[in-house]
């Protein structure tokens, strides 16, 4: 209520319309998901935070950094150097494969808010962590007005190299990852992946490059009653067997139980005559048809 409409408010709101090309459905999307991107000033923070993003994330279409802003407000209230980067450089080691991400970066980020569906035919699981005590908000690594100071996300553009294929991919995708804190977010559902299925440097870069969601969904309500479904329904006793499970469609950590693993998996067994071990050798071999749609995909084809 401080701040000026003609000073502060409306220069902002016409910054983000010019320079994303947001449309007003859009622009009011932005704003009620993180009301602080109206006090950011767009020279000192938005537009070195946008030319950024432009250039570590090879984002030549301006309608790619128009969607990752429109999923994911808050990552323009993080400090280039204490938010952004660390992020962006620990997924490049963990994609890269050497799978030791160092968690001790220092930033405040907030709490991921948007999922995408990889799969049209399928309700993936909403159930996502809460912001942690230290992940109260994606601007608390700002100063006490939430302004961040004109040398903190002040870059030399000279400086800044494009990251790999990969991680342009998984965040242009998933920028909601940008949002989450290494430390208590992003690194805990790495190290849990990898000690559960017992994971190579390779298999872990493969989870998390194809289903990058994984690192936003809660271990004990998401990713640890999925596994111990996996391993229980399908007779997988070693880790490694759930690994490879999993490797071959990561896509099944983003599924839930009752609304999609339990029932397309009873939906197989009813096809082989009630014979459920022929009905788990048959998913076992073809994981993915366990993301087809019941609805959409299998009950019309009977």
């Amino acid at each position: 209520l401080m701040m000026g409409i003609e000073s502060n408010l409306r220069p902002t709101l016409h910054f983000l319309r010019d320079q994303l090309g947001l449309s007003d459905a859009q622009l009011s999307k932005v704003v009620a998901a993180y009301p602080p991107m109206l006090w950011l000033s767009t020279a000192n923070n938005l537009q070195p935070t946008l030319d950024y993003l432009r250039q570590r994330l090879g984002l030549d279409d301006n309608k790619q950094l128009q969607r990752m802003v429109v999923k994911c407000p808050s990552m323009c209230g993080l400090s280039v150097s204490n938010g952004l980067e660390p992020k962006i450089r620990w997924l490049e080691s963990i994609v890269a494969g050497d799978g030791d991400g160092d968690g001790d970066s220092g930033d405040n980020g907030g709490d991921a808010t948007q999922r995408g569906n990889e799969l049209d035919s399928t309700e993936f699981i909403g159930d996502q962590d809460g912001p942690s005590a230290d992940d109260s908000a994606a601007a608390s690594d700002t100063s006490s007005s939430t302004i961040i100071s004109s040398t903190t996300n002040t870059t030399n553009a000279n400086s800044i190299r494009p990251t790999s294929k990969k991680v342009q991919q998984i965040l242009h995708m998933n920028p909601s990852l940008l949002a989450c804190n290494i430390g208590s977010n992003l690194q805990p559902k790495a190290e849990y992946l990898t000690a559960r299925m017992n994971l190579t440097p390779e298999q872990l870069s493969n989870i998390v490059s194809r289903r990058p969601a994984a690192l936003t969904c809660s271990i004990e309500a998401n990713i640890e009653p999925t596994l111990d479904w996996l391993a229980s329904t399908f007779q997988l006793d070693t880790r490694e067997s759930l690994a490879r499970m999993v490797c071959r469609l990561p896509t099944l950590l983003g599924l839930s139980i009752p609304d999609n693993l339990q029932p397309t998996f009873d939906f197989y067994v009813r096809c082989f005559g009630n014979d459920s071990a022929k009905a788990i050798a048959f998913v076992t071999a073809n994981p993915v048809v366990l993301a087809l749609s019941l609805e959409r995909r299998l009950r019309p084809r009977l």
